[in-house]
């Protein structure tokens, strides 16, 4: 049976789930990759010897940790002018591959484009939340819309999500297989827009040694096993790792950023952890070290919220949908012979 795997290309939380349910999938069914640019380096460490095929995507446009929204619509337009044009040649594409089934992790490119071939389509993210959570904030309105457009046509959907997903967490299987300790450092997760200015405060406010990533001569898997605690972006991943294995969290979301606002939030009411923005990180970094103690202990969490791995359940799920969608069963026929890149 072929699959049709496409992920966005804003953030590394989609590529991480692609990384990590690539090894199941690949046992099943033959895959084929769609991915944005910018996550070809990223994805080529992680499933080495693939094909990964380029398809457009949608960004945000960034003033340091503040997403600016008008610019970010104008930007988007340019995309959406080529948008029929792009989903008519990948539609050809996936008759011409003859792929029984396309996964799209948050971009609207191949799920179009399989409708028009009459493909089934399985829908699975975690910003889809967004639209279980729309509030008085005007922007709530806007990221729930962007999460509708985003997700584009789909015949069954999965929100993944530590809190009010259908499943929870997918998390790496190499982070799981490290030693987990307490160790006496923190793990300092950033952008580097605002790395500056953060480690600035915190050399003002804290006296406990860091580790600073991205780093790439770093072991990220490592020492997210063994910090004491771990401050970072409110990416729905790396948020969810830190859950996952037990490490308290102070987030910093960027400034309208609906889907991290709200993932900061909810940290906050798991009781694991902490969130401010940029500008006030050295003062909630103080009150965040003086409760270490309170987010380690254990605690029965909110209705709804799930911080397991459920990497399982998720390939189960898709295994069900798959075979609903298809009325197959799975059968490998092996994965694709050539190493290249591609671009469709």
């Amino acid at each position: 049976m072929k699959i049709a795997y496409s992920c966005a290309g804003e953030g590394f939380g989609h590529a991480s789930r692609m990384a990590a349910l690539s090894p199941y999938l690949e046992k099943k069914y033959r895959v084929y990759y769609f991915i944005p640019f910018t996550m070809i380096d990223f994805l080529k460490k992680r499933i080495p010897g693939k094909i990964f095929r380029c398809i457009p995507y949608f960004t945000f446009i960034r003033n340091m940790n503040k997403i600016q929204l008008a610019k970010t619509f104008i930007s988007s337009m340019v995309n959406i002018v080529s948008f029929p044009q792009t989903v008519m040649a990948l539609s050809k594409y996936l008759r011409k591959l003859r792929i029984d089934v396309v996964i799209s992790d948050f971009e609207p490119y191949l799920p179009w484009a399989a409708r028009l071939a009459g493909i089934p389509v399985i829908q699975m993210n975690h910003p889809g939340i967004d639209r279980k959570h729309i509030s008085v904030n005007p922007i709530s309105w806007l990221a729930a819309a962007a999460a509708f457009l985003m997700e584009g046509p789909y015949n069954k959907c999965i929100h993944i999500s530590f809190y009010h997903g259908d499943t929870g967490p997918v998390i790496r299987r190499g982070l799981l297989q490290q030693q987990k300790v307490n160790g006496n450092f923190i793990l300092v997760n950033i952008k580097s827009a605002i790395r500056e200015k953060v480690l600035t405060q915190l050399q003002s406010y804290c006296d406990i040694p860091f580790v600073v990533y991205p780093n790439p001569d770093g072991d990220f898997e490592r020492d997210m096993n063994c910090c004491l605690a771990v401050i970072s972006n409110a990416g729905h991943q790396t948020l969810s790792e830190a859950l996952v294995l037990r490490k308290p969290v102070l987030s910093i979301p960027e400034e309208n950023q609906y889907e991290q606002i709200l993932n900061a939030r909810m940290l906050k009411e798991s009781g694991l952890g902490e969130w401010c923005f940029v500008e006030c990180v050295g003062p909630a970094m103080t009150r965040f070290l003086a409760n270490l103690s309170a987010y380690q202990m254990p605690r029965i969490l909110p209705p709804g919220f799930n911080i397991e791995d459920s990497t399982s359940e998720l390939h189960e799920t898709l295994d069900r949908f798959i075979m609903q969608l298809t009325g197959k069963e799975s059968i490998s026929i092996g994965p694709e012979k050539h190493t290249e890149s591609h671009s469709a």
